[in-house]
């Protein structure tokens, strides 16, 4: 968890707050799609209409993030990955999805919430995407937080088609076969606390081994003293 103070009288921040609710249900209504829904109205309406969302509420996380330590207030919570390989960090995902039970988050605790007057989780607004160079070879990877893979984040992302590497962390979330982002040929990689999601898995969700260490080189996937190719 990290915990960014910002302003909290600053009216664009308090817009972004209300913006973040709106650009998560159309990001819903995206997932609940049918496909005897008119093309029309998802290509002219809800896509443009969450491009628009997510760039002004960035524009927002940027200028509030900007200002000096004593003109903040407010507390932002977030939930970050780092994706590190062969030592360099690669790539930062921020949390989407909130968990909630009821009205009440996950994200932090009612002992966070009393410590600060003013507290919030802030969704990130990046695709969870990165590409990973293994030698010779150019892969696509995606990473997903918990709550993210609960909704089918990567699934429904239009940037995350045919992925080679499906990453998911958690504490802890079921896995969902139908939120396989993979391409065929591809896995998917759960590192969670509850040990029966643990594995790597198939683009079906079909086990590919048991909890051992994951190895990733020279276009190749070593998992369970098992060499796993990844698709081209």
């Amino acid at each position: 968890m990290k915990v960014v103070p910002l302003k909290a009288q600053d009216e664009e921040l308090q817009e972004a707050l209300k913006l973040d609710k709106l650009d998560a249900r159309m990001r819903a209504s995206l997932r609940v799609m049918r496909p005897s829904t008119p093309k029309h109205m998802v290509e002219d309406y809800i896509k443009p209409g969450m491009a628009k969302l997510k760039s002004k509420v960035k524009h927002i996380q940027e200028k509030t993030q900007s200002l000096p330590p004593d003109q903040r207030d407010i507390q932002i919570v977030r939930n970050v990955a780092l994706v590190f390989f062969d030592g360099e960090l690669l790539f930062k995902y921020k949390k989407r999805e909130e968990y909630k039970s009821g009205k009440q988050t996950g994200e932090f605790s009612p002992g966070d919430k009393k410590e600060h007057s003013a507290i919030k989780f802030f969704p990130g607004h990046r695709d969870g995407v990165f590409p990973l160079k293994l030698g010779g070879t150019s892969i696509t990877c995606g990473i997903e937080i918990c709550m993210d893979h609960n909704v089918g984040e990567l699934r429904y992302t239009e940037s995350a088609k045919n992925l080679h590497l499906h990453f998911i962390v958690s504490d802890h979330v079921t896995n969902k076969p139908e939120h396989s982002a993979v391409k065929e040929g591809g896995y998917v990689v759960h590192a969670s606390t509850d040990v029966d999601m643990v594995g790597v898995f198939d683009h079906s969700f079909n086990s590919a081994g048991t909890r051992l260490s994951v190895k990733l080189e020279h276009g190749s996937l070593t998992y369970h003293q098992q060499v796993l190719k990844l698709p081209s």
